[in-house]
């Protein structure tokens, strides 16, 4: 499996992958269900050794091999299905970092908790990082938002980790020994700042408090600072209310702590990475953004900020360390067939993994080492979808009745303009679809099905007006943007609109049930994963968290209003089962967190009571992303019948 690759110049060489002869139809379903074999692949510091999550054995694992190798010794694997691995990094070349969560009922809301591990590269000596009992109140956990904020450069036995002891109102800063457990707390609980972030060299000087006002019911933000580390004062140089002010979201402190890089949409209305005057209390110059774009994370390798990345149709770095600049743009010229990016690399910048993708097939992982000039394939995510025909994604943009330009993806079906249509709206809304494998859409294109995406008003990644656009316009301005996409389907003869269904997870979900009654005519059959049935009940379910209550209050609605209460109860498909003509499948796993299960088994008693087709399929221990094998088998099996049978 593994390949070796020679050079002959500074420039890899790489092996060619040939597509074979088997279309999508030919490939068993169960081979789309599956989890990706790798994710989150890192470099030991030295370069010897690759830690990922993987799925190998049928269940996620954290798993180490020697760099160049799939040897996988498997070094932690979670005893019980409802956990959750959510990250895994090196403390240093011996000890590894693993995050992970697991549901709990917390005042009749189900919340994830988290949980720091350290472990041995073999797997030896798994200790819970985590206070003594002396430290901590027993019920902490309910409150603590762990946190890994420091990987101490000039410290092998400790890191640094902000946790809630419970005691106080907010969280502290213990220095924690990763070998033997034992604390010291270096950053006492103050001015009930809930978050914290640490210079280059593992001193914290910024703090964050997020505060709920109940008379004006705002959620302001302060972000403080103080310029001796040995201080006790913290000084206010910056305050903004979410959804009302120009946002400022701390990156990265400058090498002389005089500048903090922070994301903001000062002045400029998206998101860029800009300057902030620390003693000034000013913004300065934009030091990275995109004419079109927002900008979509920073890039810290060994604790510093090296670099920005934004999304158009892939996900992209661009690198202001001129060493990973090099080697990006070698990167990028070796891997040409592909949209390409460097996912880790050594200390010394001579071994990289770097993930290579197309939207037809899965994508990979190579391993680059500029010393011995070689260059591998390493692992494909879905190794049996490797090699098999599969469908491009294709771009498209369109201007709306209104004149807004919209943007998404079409992937054509095997029988061009007659191939039925699937519309398969994404997530969020927050969200955004780009061109990226996604195993969703294939599974959906399995059968010779076109398949449209679109990145409706609402969505994310294209800028403040088109996001903000979309809020309180649930079943509204948002849903109209998908009809429209389908008539531009239609006029472009690309599928035959007059033989689809529509499938959407989420907001998604939401989307499809609502096209259900308001477009009944539209559509042979409904699907909704984890969907939204009655907006008024999510709403009010949510409203006793503080900060998910401010923003579904701009975003959904508010409940306490009467007329805008009327409008969720207007827009939520429970409350027009009558008009429903076509069939609807309802999936939602019983574990969701993130909407709950009785949004779907509502509906689906609602529909049966008016004598209407509905199908309810609860997916025992089953997430909001329906991340487990056997549970995405059983999910895919159900959809891939039920449009089999309606289309």
């Amino acid at each position: 499996m593994k390949t070796p690759l020679f050079v002959t110049s500074l420039y890899l060489l790489l092996l060619s992958f040939y597509s074979s002869t088997l279309n999508a139809e030919s490939i068993p379903l169960a081979h789309f269900a599956e989890l990706p074999m790798v994710e989150s692949p890192s470099l030991s510091p030295n370069g010897e050794n690759i830690v990922a999550v993987s799925s190998y054995t049928g269940e996620k694992t954290i798993v180490v091999a020697p760099y160049d190798s799939i040897e996988f010794t498997s070094i932690v694997q979670l005893h019980k299905s409802k956990d959750r691995i959510e990250s895994v990094q090196w403390a240093n070349n011996d000890r590894i970092l693993v995050y992970a969560t697991y549901p709990k009922v917390v005042f009749g809301k189900r919340v994830r908790i988290g949980r720091l591990f350290a472990v041995n590269k073999d797997g030896t000596d798994l200790r819970q990082l985590q206070l003594n009992k002396l430290q901590r109140h027993d019920q902490a956990e309910l409150f603590s938002d762990l946190k890994v904020l420091s990987i101490l450069p000039n410290d092998y036995e400790h890191i640094l980790v902000q946790t809630y002891t419970g005691r106080d109102k907010s969280p502290a800063v213990f220095k924690f020994n990763i070998f033997d457990g034992s604390t010291e707390k270096v950053v006492s609980a103050a001015e009930e700042i809930d978050s914290w972030v640490s210079d280059l060299n593992g001193n914290v000087r910024i703090g964050i408090k997020r505060e709920y006002d109940n008379k004006t019911e705002e959620m302001t933000t302060d972000i403080f600072y103080r310029k001796n580390i040995e201080s006790t004062e913290w000084e206010n140089i910056y305050s903004y209310r979410s959804f009302k002010d120009f946002y400022v979201s701390p990156i990265a402190i400058s090498d002389d702590n005089k500048t903090l890089y922070v994301f903001s949409d000062f002045e400029v209305y998206k998101d860029v990475i800009r300057k902030f005057d620390i003693e000034k209390r000013e913004f300065g110059e934009i030091v990275f953004q995109q004419d079109k774009y927002d900008v979509d994370s920073a890039i810290i390798r060994d604790g510093r900020f090296v670099g920005a990345a934004y999304t158009d149709d892939f996900y992209r770095i661009e690198y202001f360390d001129e060493a990973l600049k090099a080697r990006q743009e070698l990167i990028t010229k070796t891997f040409s067939q592909y949209q390409s990016y460097i996912v880790s690399n050594n200390k010394d910048k001579t071994k990289f993994i770097v993930l290579a993708m197309q939207s037809n097939s899965p994508s990979k992982y190579f391993l680059v080492d500029l010393a011995s000039k070689k260059a591998n394939f390493w692992l494909s995510k879905y190794a049996h979808l490797e090699n098999k025909k599969l469908t491009s994604k294709q771009s498209y943009s369109f201007s709306t009745q209104d004149g807004t330009e919209l943007y998404g993806y079409f992937t054509p079906g095997s029988k061009g303009k007659d191939s039925p249509l699937i519309v398969f709206p994404h997530g969020g809304p927050g969200a955004r679809d780009t061109m990226d494998f996604d195993i969703w859409v294939q599974m959906l294109n399995r059968r010779g099905y076109a398949v449209l995406q679109v990145n409706f008003r609402g969505s994310t990644g294209y800028g403040n007006s088109y996001e903000t656009s979309g809020r309180k316009q649930w079943g509204k301005l948002m849903q109209n943007d998908v009809y429209e996409a389908i008539d531009w389907v239609k006029s472009q003869r690309l599928a035959d609109t007059t033989n689809m269904c529509m499938v959407g997870g989420s907001y998604g979900g939401y989307v499809a049930l609502v096209a259900g009654y308001q477009k009944p005519d539209w559509f042979k059959c409904i699907v909704s994963v984890a969907g939204i049935s009655d907006l008024t009940e999510m709403v009010e379910k949510d409203s006793y968290w503080d900060g998910l209550k401010v923003n579904q209050k701009i975003t959904i609605g508010d409940v306490d209003d009467k007329e805008e209460r009327k409008d969720m109860d207007e827009n939520s498909a429970i409350n027009h089962i009558t008009a429903y003509k076509a069939p609807v499948l309802l999936i939602h796993g019983e574990n969701d967190q993130r909407v709950h299960y009785s949004q779907s088994e509502d509906m689906y008693k609602a529909l049966k009571k008016k004598r209407k087709q509905a199908t309810l399929l609860l997916l025992e221990d089953g997430t909001h992303f329906i991340d487990d094998p056997k549970n995405r088998t059983e999910a895919f099996e159900a959809i891939d019948k039920f449009l089999g049978k309606h289309l």
